[in-house]
């Protein structure tokens, strides 16, 4: 698979209004589609993008709250009764969820809770622990970050050497700084304003100076607060990154290549 461009299906939290969803990435190709993250909403955008959720083949998940994994049984629901319709069962169709160690023991509690049907699904599940794993043509890196006990930031370089860099939730620290290093296009979490920061979480004074020490090439701002949004989040990132800049939207394109 070959990084071209990504769509936004959730820019916002669970506190944001109807036009911001919960986190959720789309990267589509011929070659297969990839969910960064699954929030509460993402069925809804995915049907709104005119892509089904049955052709989503992989899902990388950064960490287990609900703005970010939510809409996981939902997808998995879906893909169960579009296998049963007509009362045929139609082939089945794998898909794969990946994410930080801790995965197979909160998917098991999901399996426990969710009635027989999950348990027909060729679902797969993969840790992404120090050793990048490799997925169609794609290298995934996790790296940790202070957010919860489990959390995660990605790398994901292609075949080309092109990287797209997405933060997770994560306050700022070295290893993100590293992680982001050079990306064709990061996107980053702005969540809060600069004089309203919370652990955990970057306002965007500190998304420009992670940007800006990572020397990332584009940058994606996402993962808002209201609060965040009446601010001139632009004029306060520029104090540290020059870059290009945007502001994340539903269901907006964005190329992850700048020479594309």
């Amino acid at each position: 698979m070959t990084l071209q461009e990504v769509t936004v299906l959730g820019s916002g939290t669970l506190l944001s209004p109807g036009d911001r969803s919960c986190s959720a990435y789309l990267l589509d190709s011929v070659e297969g589609s990839v969910l960064l993250d699954c929030g509460s909403g993402t069925l809804l955008r995915l049907n709104q993008s005119n892509l089904s959720p049955e052709k989503i083949s992989n899902v990388l998940i950064t960490h287990f709250h609900l703005d970010h994994a939510s809409d996981i049984p939902s997808l998995l629901m879906f893909r169960w009764l579009i296998e049963h319709t007509d009362g045929c069962v139609h082939k089945k169709k794998k898909i794969t969820i990946s994410g930080p160690v801790g995965l197979k023991d909160w998917y098991s509690w999901i399996l426990i809770r969710m009635e027989k049907w999950i348990k027909e699904l060729d679902v797969q599940i993969e840790e992404i622990g120090s050793a990048p794993l490799e997925l169609g043509g794609l290298q995934i890196e996790a790296k940790k970050t202070f957010h919860t006990e489990e959390s995660v930031c990605l790398r994901l370089t292609d075949e080309r050497g092109s990287v797209l860099f997405y933060s997770g939730d994560t306050g700022y620290q070295e290893s993100t700084i590293n992680a982001a290093k050079e990306a064709d296009l990061a996107i980053m979490e702005c969540s809060f304003p600069d004089t309203s920061r919370k652990p955990g979480h970057l306002t965007p004074s500190l998304a420009g100076k992670l940007a800006g020490e990572a020397q990332v090439k584009q940058l994606l701002l996402t993962h808002f607060y209201p609060e965040v949004l009446k601010e001139d989040i632009i004029k306060r990132v520029r104090n540290y990154y020059t870059g290009p800049v945007f502001i994340a939207s539903d269901l907006s394109t964005y190329r992850i290549r700048c020479s594309l």
